[in-house]
């Protein structure tokens, strides 16, 4: 069996708890499955969510077999059509017919790739994000984008651009490039109002097995041969600071910073102005190069011995309850999750959203 807890911004039942209060603790989620022809209603899933993918106010769940549970904002269809039509603000399984293998989710829209590499968009998007082309700025079924011959390895979605790989080491990409972040455009007809309005091959080289790609609100930041090269725009910033840096085993984005994992340390670069950028040391030994981390809009989240810290901006209670007089500023680690009982459950997964916060944990059998 498996829970779901998620704590932060609760906009429009984000959380799938049922409620939409802010919360400062992690606490389950609610999935509601269909068991003999009715509605059932649990904290717990026998399913294994295995990747979680969070919008401005709408989150996106993939389970292992490949179905996608969802909850949250449907404004304009962006977590697409639950399989019983009854919304009461939890996570519901929605319609799609083939298995999923990834999904992401810009601001207002959702993505999801399929077994045999087909790329599908739904939810609004008013700078080319869907990627269905020029003038297509909403839509409330899932559509193809496009079918790759090549097969798909990652989907990193921001703001307003996506980019995918593919397993020949090239980049795809689509959205918002009026900043440079998908790179240089040598074809300016695909560009309207500032976006690529369909997937584009990127000019910026070829990525190998080790490399690693990241995608923020205005830039994009990959790896060749362990060497970062940015696209687009990153305030507080030095270009060749960031270019210098070597032995890079892992890159992760918020909307306004960069981190880089080393053989020996994390290096950020970017906005500080609520403790984004890391520099915390765990009171427990710490070794950068054996540490899990993930981050989200504007802050991160630190795997540690089966703990769960979180820094950065906690406005919406996605770090947790602050120890200091700023109940924003999380300029230090801040313990979310830690497990009593290790017998008991254990962390399989975790993820940053949009100022929310997710562990997933499997609850063993006594």
């Amino acid at each position: 069996m498996y829970q779901v807890l998620s704590c932060g911004s609760n906009g429009d039942y984000q959380l799938g708890q049922g409620n939409d209060e802010d919360q400062s603790i992690l606490k389950p989620s609610i999935f509601r499955t269909i068991e003999n022809g009715n509605d059932h209603y649990s904290t717990t899933i026998n399913s294994k969510p295995v990747e979680i993918a969070c919008g401005g106010n709408h989150t996106i769940i993939r389970m292992f077999e490949g179905t996608i549970y969802s909850a949250g904002s449907n404004t304009f269809g962006q977590i697409g059509k639950p399989i019983s039509i009854k919304n009461d603000q939890t996570f519901s399984q929605v319609k799609f017919e083939k298995k999923i293998k990834k999904i992401a989710c810009c601001w207002e829209s959702s993505f999801i790739i399929t077994e045999d590499d087909e790329i599908y968009s739904i939810g609004k998007g008013l700078k080319g994000e869907l990627g269905l082309g020029k003038d297509v700025t909403e839509t409330s079924e899932f559509k193809l984008i496009k079918k790759f011959d090549i097969p798909i390895l990652d989907i990193q979605a921001a703001m307003n651009h996506v980019v995918v790989r593919l397993a020949d080491g090239s980049l795809s990409g689509w959205g918002n490039c009026r900043k440079g972040q998908l790179g240089e455009i040598i074809n300016p007809s695909l560009i309207k109002q500032g976006a690529i309005w369909e997937p584009w091959f990127l000019q910026m080289g070829t990525l190998k097995g080790n490399d690693h790609f990241g995608v923020g609100r205005e830039f994009t930041i990959i790896t060749v041969n362990g060497k970062p090269h940015l696209y687009g725009k990153l305030n507080n910033s030095n270009i060749e600071d960031i270019q210098s840096l070597q032995k890079i085993r892992n890159v992760k984005t918020m909307w306004s910073s960069i981190h880089f994992q080393t053989d020996d340390s994390f290096i950020s670069f970017g906005i500080n102005s609520h403790g984004q950028l890391f520099d915390y040391k765990p009171k427990k030994q710490f070794n950068a190069a054996h540490v899990d981390f993930e981050t989200g809009s504007e802050h991160g989240l630190l795997l540690l011995d089966s703990e769960v810290y979180a820094w950065g901006w906690g406005e919406h209670g996605n770090c947790g309850i602050s120890k200091t007089n700023d109940t924003n500023t999380f300029n230090y680690l801040n313990p979310i999750f830690t497990n009593d009982d290790s017998e008991a459950s254990n962390i399989i997964y975790f993820k940053a959203g949009c100022a929310t916060s997710w562990v997933v944990i499997e609850i063993k059998k006594k």
